[in-house]
């Protein structure tokens, strides 16, 4: 039973930071992956009306199309602006506060839960997607009701919830078989010693797979329906992200492990990872370790839902060259924050040396939001807090070229800037910046959080064009280039 006098008390904080936040940001455009997987995608609807279900090849990126049917929908009742889109995501915020509260009480107790709700939402990772109309933060918000649903055997949500989970995208449909698979180790390696009978991991099986398969179901048919009516599913061969899943070879293969490893410490995690192992060291005596052998079974479940998971999501990134993006290891990353939450409250019972730990790692994470690196090295801007002054540098170069009547035609520019200005601030205006052409654009807009120039594109820029106008703000920058 959930204690609602308690838990208020924790989550009144987190749910007014929640309304701040997305109060505070309604007026941005959209940004990065969700110019398609949102905006795109709900104008297609919007302007259709709803009268097809799957979206024209040009920006059909295979996934379900259930987050831009939500969009539109959104935008039908309350009207089409950027406000009402950031303000339909702030229900699954708050729901995801409300799942933290309620799986860091299963997982040490009440009083410590809010310091797992402080740990998720300023992780850069999390964070930077909640300032964003993103369907990943639907993600999280299915994953984390699928994780408390299990923990708590509730079985109209798991079911509920992993309809939803494999119905947001083709990730959530492999972190929904995660979960399953999950779920049936996790109760087959109860209790610790009894695991020797392989029949009974397949009678687990066949016995929590009802519970799955309308998820399933539903994924199946809509992938075949999908493949019956363009003959692909994921990607095709003319699409614009064909180069992202493009197989890598032996070097790009250890070129990618060692960029997994990368995403995995990026943006302050490095603290978290690193005072994780530290804590599993001190405690690596299990006698030390566990005082009982429920903590040897969640440490044990944990550590399963991180390997599963893993296992499941990590080949596809390691195998295709475009597709090591930070928001795509947030099943993981948040498995782990998980499994440190939990040591850091459970097996450490001095009070001074859990708030070091978890003091260190908060800080890691809370300033990794503002980490910025050099502009020729490419980063994750929608996984970091610190792509939040661009909007503001944006507008003024707008205004800037308006009053300097530079017609938008010959101004070229890269990803997620190129195409009509309604893609991004929903203002009904057909006109925008065009893709980049050296040889025909007049002008170049640039900022650092682009990452689709070379380096010799951007000596080209800054060596050969003259900087005509520039606006900075705590390390992003835009900058308008002439011929």
């Amino acid at each position: 039973m959930i204690n609602w006098s308690k838990n208020i008390k924790s989550l009144t904080c987190f749910w007014a930071y929640c309304c701040l936040l997305t109060w505070w940001v309604s007026e941005h455009i959209f940004f990065w992956d969700t110019v398609q997987l949102a905006s795109k995608h709900a104008h297609w609807y919007y302007e259709q009306n709803f009268q097809y279900l799957l979206l024209p090849e040009s920006i059909d990126s295979g996934h379900p199309p259930i987050f831009g049917l939500y969009l539109a929908w959104c935008w039908k009742i309350f009207g089409k602006s950027l406000i009402v889109s950031h303000f339909s995501m702030l229900p699954f915020l708050l729901g995801i506060v409300w799942l933290l509260q309620q799986i860091g009480t299963y997982y040490a107790n009440e009083k410590a839960a809010k310091y797992l709700i402080l740990l998720v939402l300023f992780d850069p990772f999390f964070a930077g997607q909640s300032v964003l109309v993103s369907p990943d933060i639907v993600l999280v918000f299915a994953f984390l009701w699928c994780i408390f649903a299990i923990i708590h055997q509730r079985i109209i949500g798991i079911i509920l919830g992993t309809i939803l989970l494999g119905t947001i995208s083709m990730r959530g449909m492999m972190a929904t078989f995660g979960l399953y698979l999950w779920w049936v180790l996790t109760i087959y390696f109860q209790p610790i010693k009894s695991h020797s009978n392989p029949k009974k991991i397949l009678a687990i099986a066949f016995t929590k797979l009802p519970y799955f398969l309308p998820a399933g179901l539903i994924a199946m048919l809509f992938l075949g329906y999908h493949y019956q009516e363009t003959g692909w599913i994921g990607y095709h061969p003319n699409s614009p992200w064909a180069g992202s899943f493009k197989q890598v070879d032996v070097s790009g293969f250890l070129k990618n492990i060692g960029l997994f490893g990368w995403r995995l410490l990026d943006f302050g995690r490095l603290f978290l990872l690193g005072v994780l192992i530290w804590m599993l060291f001190k405690k690596i005596n299990i006698k030390r370790c566990f005082s009982s052998e429920k903590e040897l079974l969640q440490v044990q479940s944990l550590f399963t839902l991180i390997a599963v998971l893993s296992l499941l999501l990590t080949p596809s990134l390691l195998l295709h060259e475009g597709l090591m993006s930070h928001r795509y290891l947030l099943p993981i990353t948040l498995s782990i924050t998980l499994l440190f939450y939990h040591v850091c409250f459970v097996f450490f019972t001095k009070k001074k040396t859990r708030q070091l730990l978890f003091g260190v790692a908060f800080t890691g994470l809370l300033t990794g939001n503002f980490w910025v690196y050099p502009k020729h090295i490419a980063q994750g801007w929608d996984a970091t807090l610190a792509h939040l002054p661009y909007y503001v540098l944006r507008d003024k170069m707008i205004q800037y070229i308006e009053q300097e009547e530079i017609p938008l035609d010959e101004i070229g520019t890269v990803f997620p800037n190129i195409g009509p200005f309604e893609i991004y601030d929903l203002a009904e205006q057909s006109t925008g910046f065009v893709k980049k052409d050296f040889s025909k654009n007049k002008y170049f807009f640039y900022s650092v959080v682009y990452n689709d120039l070379s380096d010799e594109e951007l000596a080209e820029l800054e060596n050969n064009w003259q900087l005509l106008k520039e606006f900075e703000a705590y390390g992003i920058s835009v900058i308008l280039y002439k011929k």
